[in-house]
Parts: structure tokens; sequence; C-alpha cells
């Protein structure tokens, strides 16, 4: 295929699924330009092999996740949770925002950020409408909550597709990921929880009443599911640990356990299956591969090699915040997805020392999930972020967007890499 007609294919997925007319869903789009790509020859049956063997672990565990977190939240897991955290923060607005950062840094390292931003976010909402919190603050909040979803994904290899990606192209294990991670995502989760309240100091309300809302026990609605679900956060943590021991896919930590806990939640009436087909993200897993598909097809054809090219150089030079840097950029723009697949097959043909290559596929991964904050189509979490929110009547424009995203994304992504 002719590069103009594969980079066109590309921009025109990309456009549909950020602009989503008559609310299309985004799976949709991608899977079209995927089949469009393998018409039209830019992509070969050999090409979406390889993507199932580059993607078939994460979209694994992705699907578990998915299936856990539906079975937690049928049971009020979540929402007594952030009971314990409001009720805890004694009353005061400002160290509400600070230990709701921790909770929803806690759910998106466990749970992926897809899975906290919506699982999260309908919650922080609800808080809200129980709090009286007005309009500023509430955006406070919210804007927290879905900012803390992608800043957070970085500390184990579950916490987002790309690092699932990246860990099982170059060979990454969970215990070395969560090492070498570990002072990069303090350093952030830090950075984020000052520079919130710089930005939102005013906006946040001094006190609120705690003692409106109910007490945590009675978000439960099965003791018993709720005692399984912490044997079963348990076990899931053993697995990944085992699984990084002798060298497992991730996803074979946790899908026991989410089929555990679903399967109770059906016993027990918490679930229907009707509820998880209907209910689920499912579509997200046809737009990752989908769009994995697409850019495949545009490395392919050539459309890709000035990227490829400059990644390929920052990479051998060891320069981590230039590497960083690019990926921000290019998840910025074309969303952390299709960026996070395009830095990967150039990093995968670099000529680097095995120590710069490592830093640079660390620095990726940092861009690829913070970086993709500066703007409001960087990720697919920050998509649902907001249409949750426009949902339930809230728009976020661009310029109310950006006015906090880029000073937010920059101090942090300059506070991670540091980390390195």
């Amino acid at each position: 295929m002719p590069h103009p007609l594969a980079l066109l294919i590309f921009v025109a997925v990309l456009l549909l699924v950020l602009a989503r007319p008559y609310r299309l869903p985004v799976a949709y789009p991608a899977v079209a330009g995927a089949a469009l790509m393998l018409l039209l020859g830019a992509v070969q049956p050999a090409d979406v092999l390889q993507v199932v063997r580059l993607s078939w672990d994460a979209v694994l565990t992705l699907i578990a996740l998915v299936i856990l977190s539906m079975a937690l939240r049928a049971n009020g897991f979540f929402r007594w949770a952030a009971l314990q955290v409001v009720r805890r923060s004694g009353g005061n607005g400002r160290v509400l925002l600070v230990v709701l950062i921790a909770l929803t840094a806690l759910v998106a390292a466990i749970l992926a950020n897809d899975g906290a931003v919506l699982i999260l976010t309908p919650l922080a909402w609800e808080l809200m409408d129980e709090l009286e919190v007005d309009p500023p603050g509430r955006f406070a909040y919210l804007f927290a909550v879905g900012f803390v979803c992608d800043a957070a994904s970085t500390p184990l290899l579950v916490s987002n597709l790309t690092n699932i990606l990246f860990a099982d192209a170059f060979g990454l294990d969970f215990l070395s990921f969560a090492r070498t991670m570990a002072l990069p995502t303090l350093f952030a989760l830090t950075s984020s929880a000052v520079t919130l309240l710089a930005l939102f100091w005013s906006a946040l309300p001094e006190r609120y009443a705690a003692g409106t809302l109910a007490v945590p026990g009675a978000a439960l609605r099965d003791r018993q599911a709720f005692i399984t679900a912490w044997l079963g956060l348990a076990a899931m943590a053993v697995g990944y640990l085992s699984a990084s021991v002798i060298h497992l896919p991730v996803s074979l930590a946790v899908m026991p356990v989410s089929t555990v806990l679903l399967v109770q939640a059906v016993q027990r009436k918490l679930l229907t299956p009707r509820q998880i087909f209907s209910e689920g993200p499912w579509g997200i897993l046809f737009f990752a591969v989908g769009l994995f598909v697409v850019v495949v097809g545009l490395y392919r054809a050539g459309g890709l090699q000035p990227l490829v090219a400059a990644l390929e150089q920052l990479s051998r030079s060891g320069q981590s915040f230039g590497v960083g840097g690019l990926v921000t950029g290019l998840s910025a723009i074309f969303n952390n997805l299709p960026a996070a697949l395009v830095v990967l097959l150039g990093l995968k043909s670099a000529a680097a020392p095995p120590h710069e290559l490592q830093r640079a596929v660390y620095a990726s991964i940092l861009g690829t999930n913070i970086g993709c904050k500066l703007t409001p189509i960087g990720s697919l979490s920050t998509l649902l972020w907001l249409e949750l929110l426009r949902a339930r009547g809230l728009v976020i424009r661009w310029g109310q967007y950006l006015r906090y995203a880029v000073p937010l994304t920059l101090i942090v992504l300059f506070s991670s890499l540091a980390g390195l």
C-alpha cells in the first residue's frame, strides 16, 4: 500500500475515535481501519499474528481485571473504600483531595487505569452530590481522579495495558518492573498531590459534613463476598510474585481470581450474566487490537520512519528525558495506545546497548502513561472520563482541560523521569 493511503486510514481512524460522531463506539473505527489495512494489503495475516503475540497477555489481563472490578463493584467494595476515605479525612476538603488521590492510585495500580476511571469517576460524582460540594470543588476532585488514574498506572505490570505490552516485548518481569518503577511512581504521586493542591487550593472546600454520609458497612451487599474479595486480592498478589519468579504470563495470576469472584457474584445474585455482557467495557479490547493492526500497517508502509529514527538515536545516546519527551508528544497527539506500539516497534529495531535500551523502555512507559495527559485525546482513560462526565451534564472544554493539564502533566512527567 502507498504510504499516503496508510497514513490517511490511520488519521481517519483517530479522528473518528476522538470525535465519536453520533456517539460511535470507539471500537468501530479501529476495527474498520484494521479491516481496510488487511483488504488493501498493508497488513498481512502474519502481521495480525504478530499483533496477537504482542498483545494476547495484555488483552487477557485486561479482560480479567474488568471482570474482577465488576464483581467487586457489584458488592459495593469501592463505595465501602470511598466512604472509609471520606470519613477519615476529618471533614477537611484539602485532606480529602490527598486521600482521594491515594485511593485512586491504589485502585489504578491493582485494577489498571481504565478500570479505575470507570469505577471511581461515577463514585466520586456520587460522593460530591452527597457532600453537596459546589461546582468548582467538584471539578477539582473529579479532575484529580481522572488525572491520577493514568499518572498512577506505572508501579505494576498490570496497572496499564501499555506496561504489559512493553514488558512482554522486552522481557521485563513483575518484580524488576516494580523495583524500577517504585521511585518514579513515588515522585509522580507526590508531585501530583502537591501540584493539584496548588492548582485547586481556592476551589476546594475548607470543610465538609462527613457525618451526613452512610457508615461504610452499609455499602456492602454481601459480607461473605467481601471476605472472599480480600482473600482473592491477596491470592492475586502472591500470583504476581510467583509469575515473576517462574516467568509466567501475568494474566495467569489474575484470571483464576477474577473467575472465582465472578462465579460467586453470580451465585449470590450480585451480578447477572446479562449485566456482565451489557455493562462491561468490552469495546476497549476490540479498540486496542484494531488500533494495533492499523499502526502495524502504517509502520509497514514506511509512514513512521522519521519517528522511529529519532527514537533509535535518542535510545542509543541514553537520553531518557528525550525519549520521554518524544513519546509524550506522540501520545498527546495520536493517543498513547498507537504511540506505545510505534515506540515498541522502534525500540525493538534500535541497536542500543542493553542498559540504555532498558532506560529508554522505562522512559517510554512514563511518556505513554503520564505524558498522554497533556491533551484530552491522549489516552482512552481520559476519553472514558470525559464521556462519563458528559453523560452527567459536565462538559469539559479543551481550554479548561489544558489550563490545568499542561502544567500538571509536565511537572509530574519531569519528576517521574528524574526517578529513573
